[in-house]
């Protein structure tokens, strides 16, 4: 008895040899990747997907710091002229 790989039911053939898929790999080859890869192939379509824009993301950045730096200056002088 042959047993058929998609459907697991019984199959009985006097000539194995004319069967087309008796003794083939179903599927055909595999591949497995682990998470660097995965997360490497992310990093890549990200940046080549254009949802990278340094120029926005370096002003706002710049704009934050600079409010910051003026805040800390109110604030030290608020503190060096209080007696």
């Amino acid at each position: 008895m042959l047993v058929c790989p998609h459907c697991n039911q019984e199959i009985e053939f006097k000539a194995l040899e004319k069967v087309p898929w008796w003794k083939k790999p179903i599927g055909g080859p595999s591949a497995s990747l682990g998470c660097g890869t995965l997360i490497i192939i992310a990093i890549i379509v990200y940046f080549f997907s254009g949802g990278v824009n340094l120029s926005g993301d370096v002003s706002i950045l710049s704009q934050q710091v600079d409010e910051l730096t003026a805040l800390v200056e109110e604030i030290h002088t608020l503190v060096t002229e209080t007696p």
